[in-house]
């Protein structure tokens, strides 16, 4: 199996990738890397639709990478063994990129699978008809499209074979995030509010939680919220200093994979306000770490949280929606704990690595005998 994607240090894409390499399954999988430069920054309000969402430079240097690849990958797919070609592949830019990689391929003569681990929907959506239909058209390319929303499936068959298609949602390792027994007890007898904002905060909606975070201390002065993330919170910081908020965030940075389950464990909620979504990791490892999720509409987020069972959902950019959702879990650890608990058996029956990887298994399965 040649296997298409990015190997960075951090990233959704690269985790996918890192996963499907260290999974015992029946399959072997050679890499082609296709990262280009990492996005160190990126300017706030600009999430992915702009190729110069982190600088000019940076702009020019990820497009000579991408020439690059393009140039050597036919040679990669000749020399390679694999039967099936398979493709990790997300929105905007690097969606054209990935139908070259997709067209090389059937070229070839190989078996194609494409992992659509972007927002296809809102990708989608918001483009002009032309690029609508050129997205129609390669998403026709592959032979089997792998999506991570019921939400992205039904779109995806408005124009392309219903047989083609499957739906297996972003995963995680249960056994790594251990459940809540009991609520976190803090020193400070604080409830923490958990906010993973990685590369890019704004699209994932940190404004609107600061926010929020000024009308809940108004109420509540008893909550804490804890922020991860990048360089990009140099400027979320200056942000939440003038609102006067630094004695109730603190800040962790980076968190390392293995200190993600004891971060998880120590919150009393997560909250991810995204404005663009597929359906992010850290959703599915709340779930596994047994806490109840506050986030937004987007992607196959809604299919992960129902409202009122196991979280709440919240409209994008709704920050008095957002703050009355934290108090209401807040306020109540009996409701915490039960969302918790119910989270937990979720991602163990719907959300497990191991299950995620038996049903793509299967979908290579039906490629080789075609």
């Amino acid at each position: 199996m040649l296997l298409i994607g990015p190997l960075l240090p951090s990233g959704g894409v690269t985790r996918y990738v890192k996963d499907l390499l260290s999974s015992s399954g029946r399959y072997e999988f050679a890499v082609f890397n296709a990262a280009r430069v990492p996005k160190n920054r990126i300017r706030p309000g600009t999430g992915y639709s702009t190729l110069l969402n982190a600088g000019l430079v940076r702009a020019i240097r990820g497009a000579l990478t991408t020439l690059a690849h393009m140039v050597v990958f036919p040679w990669a797919v000749h020399r390679s063994a694999a039967s099936i070609v398979h493709v990790c592949g997300v929105s905007y830019w690097p969606f054209w990129e990935n139908a070259y990689y997709i067209l090389v391929s059937k070229l070839a003569r190989r078996g194609v699978t494409l992992h659509y681990l972007g927002a296809l929907d809102l990708y989608y959506c918001t483009r002009g008809r032309l690029e609508r239909a050129l997205v129609s058209m390669v998403l026709r390319w592959p032979d089997r499209i792998i999506l991570l929303s019921d939400r992205a499936h039904q779109l995806a068959a408005s124009f392309v074979p219903s047989e083609r298609l499957s739906v297996i949602p972003s995963n995680v390792d249960v056994s790594k995030f251990g459940p809540h027994e009991h609520a976190p007890v803090h020193e400070d007898g604080a409830i923490r509010v958990l906010f993973i904002g990685g590369m890019d905060p704004f699209r994932k909606g940190v404004l609107e939680l600061l926010e929020a975070a000024a009308i809940v201390i108004k109420s509540n002065r008893n909550v804490r919220f804890v922020m991860s993330g990048g360089d990009c919170f140099q400027e979320v910081e200056r942000r939440w200093s003038r609102m006067g908020l630094d004695t109730y965030i603190e800040f962790l940075g980076w968190i390392p994979e293995d200190q993600k389950a004891r971060v998880y464990q120590s919150a009393d909620m997560l909250v991810l306000p995204s404005h663009n979504e597929g359906l992010p990791y850290v959703i599915v490892e709340a779930l596994a770490s047994g806490l109840p999720v506050i986030a937004s509409s987007v992607g196959g987020i809604p299919e992960a949280v129902v409202h009122g069972e196991n979280g709440y959902i919240v409209e994008p950019g709704d920050a008095e929606s957002l703050a009355a959702c934290i108090l209401a879990l807040a306020g109540d650890a009996d409701l915490r704990r039960a969302m918790g608990e119910r989270n937990r058996r979720l991602a163990a029956e719907h959300y497990s690595t191991e299950g995620a990887i038996a049903r793509l298994e299967s979908l290579f399965d039906e490629v080789l005998v075609e």
